[in-house]
């Protein structure tokens, strides 16, 4: 969580890591556009899990693979 609001402060956001009983959440906010800007909000991990055992990928886990047109 620090690597990331370290990482959203270099970038010029106002940062808060807030904590909580599992994973902390880290919110960014760039106020640089104005109030009249429309709002964008990010949702994910941050945390990641290493790809091994490669053998039981049906696909390579690092490239974007096109299933029953999706």
């Amino acid at each position: 969580a620090e690597w990331l609001a370290s990482r959203m402060r270099e970038a010029g956001l106002e940062v808060e890591v807030l904590a909580t009983e599992g994973h902390p959440i880290v919110l960014g906010e760039w106020r640089g556009a104005g109030a009249n800007a429309p709002t964008v909000l990010v949702y994910g991990h941050y945390d990641v899990q290493p790809p091994e055992p490669l053998e039981l990928w049906t696909s390579p886990p690092f490239e974007p693979t096109e299933r029953e047109g999706r």
